[in-house]
């Protein structure tokens, strides 16, 4: 049985929505981007919407389901977003467009959602389909 790692923010208020103008510099700092963000920071931006967020969504999964549902959607993308740490030189050209585009779209519903936690199927549902863009969008494994 999964128990949450820290306590979860006490009110709607006080989820975190992963402010999407915040990159990383090369020391880990985070910094101002004043350009459109890359499939790397979207992919960043889902994972951190899940990480920074996850403890409360576990509190509102109703069932054994959806709280394997969300441990698992939650893996998946803290996998990914390690995978495109990994690069040493990202080639953004070799991204498709469209794909950023879709991610984006769904770490704003994820953000949208976030803010009425109504119905956390849906927020799995679009979870689960942002994680499957942002792996669609990280590079092939090593030992693929």
């Amino acid at each position: 049985m999964y128990e949450p790692r820290r306590a979860a923010p006490s009110a709607p208020s006080q989820i975190v929505s992963a402010d999407q103008s915040r990159t990383r510099d090369a020391s880990g700092d985070r910094t101002t981007s004043p350009s459109q963000p890359s499939y790397r920071d979207e992919i960043e931006h889902t994972y951190l919407l899940l990480d920074e967020n996850f403890d409360t969504l576990y509190q509102h999964c109703l069932t054994s389901e959806q709280k394997k549902q969300l441990s698992d959607t939650y893996s998946a993308t803290r996998y990914t977003f390690w995978k495109v740490g990994q690069q040493v030189c990202p080639d953004e050209s070799s991204v498709g467009t469209i794909g950023v585009q879709d991610l984006k779209m769904a770490n704003m519903l994820l953000t949208a959602t976030l803010k009425n936690l109504g119905d956390i199927g849906a927020f799995l549902r679009i979870a689960a389909e942002a994680v499957r863009l942002a792996a669609s969008l990280a590079p092939p494994s090593a030992d693929a």
